[in-house]
């Protein structure tokens, strides 16, 4: 389908992110096939996480699975115009691949700043501290920290996911009868800044093995809606770089359960506390989220490919 739109559109250039390898792989073939200048927005390097994560799980098939994926990858980020990372953190990986420094650009991401309000509704009169994990759960999670902090606390926890991971969380929390932590359908996006507003602190996390590699979005998102972030990130993520660095939230190690539900207890019995690193949050996000001078980088960048190929003529 994608390919077609290709064809069919005939663009000069195509910005592709997100998508599975496989796919990618199909969109940069289309890109060519017209010729045109191809993109590679760089959000995460699947292909090493995968080679840190499936082998264990599938010692044999994980292996070669792996391997597949690592040399798709790296052909395709080898074989694009410009790199678009949105981290310096992916620039040894590229460059130890075969990657030319000259290819690569750096943009961090950021949320719609405008779309995301601190402002919540009114407060049920108990008083319990809400909090909200919204996004994947998957092979980079580890959903056994939120059972944790539920056993443990006298908060509510609702998880927005679905998937054979939220699905596992849901039956182990009924099976347990934890009846503070509730899973429920993703919410639309227009419905997403309501249902963080609404919440006293947001909840990211990212598994050690994929934390170099893997930049939790929803971190910069949380950070728009003016409310404290308890993360499980690795060090070294830019996400928690970025919480450390701004005073926006209180991070952990992965799998580390006991200083998660610490800060948890933390932000749950210190409003004071929430409301600091929340206000730190926004206000790095209302410096850093312009969208014109991000908008001015992309199309630097666009120019610069366009410059080259009539220097090269």
């Amino acid at each position: 389908m994608v390919a077609v739109q290709i064809q069919q559109f005939r663009p000069e250039v195509v910005i592709s992110s997100n998508a599975p390898l496989d796919t990618q792989a199909v969109i940069y073939k289309a890109t060519r096939a017209i010729g045109a200048k191809f993109v590679f927005w760089l959000q995460d390097i699947y292909s090493e996480a995968i080679g840190r994560i499936l082998p264990r799980k599938l010692p044999v098939l994980g292996s070669l699975v792996a391997k597949r994926y690592r040399k798709l990858e790296y052909d395709l980020l080898r074989g694009s115009d410009q790199i678009v990372a949105i981290t310096d953190d992916f620039i040894p990986f590229l460059c130890n691949n075969g990657v030319s420094t000259h290819d690569i650009s750096v943009i961090e991401n950021w949320a719609p700043l405008n779309d995301l309000s601190p402002q919540g509704r009114a407060k049920p009169g108990n008083g319990t501290i809400h909090a909200v994990y919204a996004g994947t759960l998957g092979y980079k999670h580890n959903p056994e920290v939120l059972l944790s902090a539920a056993k443990e606390l006298p908060v509510t926890i609702d998880v927005l996911s679905e998937g054979r991971a939220a699905d596992e969380l849901a039956h182990r929390a009924k099976s347990e009868g934890i009846t503070n932590l509730v899973v429920r359908p993703w919410v639309r996006f227009s419905d997403l800044p309501r249902v963080l507003a609404d919440a006293d602190i947001l909840i990211a996390m990212i598994e050690a093995d994929a934390g170099i590699f893997s930049v939790p979005s929803k971190v910069l998102t949380y950070l728009c809606s003016g409310k404290p972030v308890l993360a499980a990130i690795p060090a070294g993520n830019l996400a928690r770089r970025i919480l450390e660095r701004e005073e926006a939230g209180l991070v952990s190690e992965p799998g580390n359960h006991t200083d998660f539900v610490t800060n948890f207890r933390q932000l749950a019995e210190r409003a004071e506390v929430r409301a600091k690193l929340g206000a730190n949050g926004r206000a790095y996000a209302e410096r850093s989220f312009g969208i014109d001078g991000i908008a001015d980088r992309f199309e630097g960048i666009l120019e610069r490919l366009f410059l080259m190929e009539l220097q090269a003529k």
